[in-house]
């Protein structure tokens, strides 16, 4: 059995915890109060002795039924079709094989990378379907639509 290292990287737990859960609050946060309805920031904000809860959701476009407004089944099945794409692309799409730092246990992990390629080739879809729909091409109108749900997701 290989000796316990207590050495962290990017923080640690307080890091990983701030991460996980920090950042998705933030981008909400950036997404809700600076916005195309009202500007950066709110200006609801900019007067915060006169901060009226009503007028502040109206300026941030909170939706109408609440937190339950930012998340939605489809934006969460569409996040995991794109993670599916993602595996697929790993699974065909060729890349380097390499190998890993070496554990503690002696071993080493290997790994494919392949990242440039998927990213080209995600690319090219999305540039052909531009092409050919422009600005209505469903993905883009679908990630308009639904930015906050797709961040929720």
């Amino acid at each position: 059995v290989a000796p316990r290292q207590q050495h962290y990287e990017f923080g640690g737990p307080i890091g990983a915890f701030g991460i996980t859960f920090g950042l998705p609050i933030l981008v909400h946060v950036f997404n809700l109060f600076c916005n195309d309805i009202s500007g950066c920031p709110a200006p609801s904000l900019l007067h915060p002795k006169s901060l009226d809860l009503a007028q502040l959701k109206r300026e941030i476009g909170w939706p109408d039924n609440g937190v339950f407004g930012l998340f939605s089944w489809s934006a969460t099945l569409w996040t995991l079709a794109y993670y599916a794409l993602s595996l697929v692309q790993y699974r065909f799409l060729p890349g380097h094989h390499v190998e890993g730092t070496e554990l503690s246990t002696g071993g080493r992990l290997k790994y494919k990378l392949n990242a440039f390629n998927s990213a080209m080739c995600t690319l090219a879809i999305l540039a052909a379907g531009t092409i050919a729909q422009g600005a209505e091409f469903p993905v883009w109108t679908f990630i308009s639509d639904n930015f906050a749900q797709i961040i929720s997701a």
